[in-house]
């Protein structure tokens, strides 16, 4: 059962989800502080959210360094228990909407491709979330050569991930849309080639 104020945004490298979290962030702009439905809204990202030294630092480990997929995913996880526990799980017994950009599904998904066994995902996961899960994660779908074009037109910087073949981000693709029909409660598949202010609008519609 999923946190009814704990939202995530999944997507592919390049999908929009950078650009479409900004745009959210401005909508809900109000005296410095973001609010719907009278609950403040806090924004955050997996892995690595600013201002915390060690998820920064083992962000940088896992998307720039070449790595076992093993590696990365106890890595991952070490980032997601000071994450979860530290800024998450506080914010979300305020009574506030935290909307993340990646959370677990990213892990199932990148890591899931690598090799790692689902079910070693899911035992770590369970001990670095203390079963706390999002109630609605937002897909933003994208063919993955579009995506590509995006990143290279957008003189974005890139890490390991952004580099992967198309092949790979295809597969990635594939599993996205995977999870999300096997958890289709809870997903909601949202067409990437749409305008950024018409996805904006779509989420926000869904929030209220």
């Amino acid at each position: 059962m999923g946190n009814k104020n704990f939202v995530t945004i999944e997507g592919i490298d390049g999908a929009g989800k950078t650009t479409i979290i900004d745009e959210l962030k401005k909508i809900f702009l109000k005296d410095d502080k973001y609010f719907l439905k009278n609950k403040e809204v806090i924004f955050t990202r997996e892995p690595g959210n600013s201002g915390n030294e060690f998820l920064l630092k083992t962000r940088d480990l896992i998307v720039n360094y070449d790595i076992l997929p093993i590696t990365e995913l106890f890595l991952l996880q070490a980032n997601r228990a000071e994450h979860i526990q530290k800024f998450i799980i506080p914010n979300l017994k305020n009574n506030k909407i935290v909307i993340c950009d990646r959370f677990t599904d990213s892990t199932f998904v990148y890591q899931g491709l690598k090799g790692v066994k689902d079910q070693d995902i899911i035992i770590t996961s369970k001990l670095a979330t203390l079963d706390v899960n999002p109630k609605r994660t937002y897909l933003i779908d994208l063919d993955p050569k579009i995506a590509r074009k995006r990143i290279i037109k957008n003189k974005r910087t890139t890490n390991k991930f952004d580099n992967y073949d198309l092949n790979f981000h295809q597969q990635i693709r594939k599993r996205y849309l995977q999870l999300a029909k096997k958890e289709n409660k809870r997903f909601l598949i949202i067409d990437g080639n749409k305008k950024v202010n018409e996805i904006v609008e779509i989420i926000i519609k869904d929030l209220k």
